[in-house]
């Protein structure tokens, strides 16, 4: 479990140095790369590459939205929920930040599977 959350912390600071120079997806290697150096088995890989890249895309995701004055990320929740009535029950940006999460869970936890099969090899 300690293991796990050093990961997760190695994951998180890895990818904002990669972040701070390169594309979105560039910390996507930080996930591949810490996976493939301690994370033993594929599921393991899996989890902690999901964890890791769902905490540092809603981090980021938070610091640019706080930076921003526009709410852009609440209008662009309206635009897409207006239709849905559930999802219409949320607040504010919360629909984008679900997808945001999703979507950075399994693009994080298949950087980490695949690091991890790497070491199988």
């Amino acid at each position: 479990m300690r293991n796990s959350i050093f990961l997760i912390l190695l994951i998180l600071i890895i990818g904002r140095m990669l972040d701070l120079i390169g594309p979105w997806w560039l910390p996507l290697i930080a996930c591949f790369g810490v996976c493939a150096w301690k994370a033993g088995s594929g599921w393991r890989g899996f989890w902690i590459g999901g964890f890791g890249m769902a905490l540092f895309w809603l981090g980021t995701a938070l610091y640019l939205e706080n930076r921003d004055v526009t709410g852009l990320s609440g209008k662009i929740s309206a635009l897409f929920t207006g239709n849905i009535p559930v999802l219409g029950v949320l607040p504010g940006s919360v629909p984008v930040y679900l997808i945001l999460l999703l979507i950075a869970f399994l693009l994080g936890g298949l950087a980490g599977l695949s690091g991890a099969n790497l070491r199988k090899l």
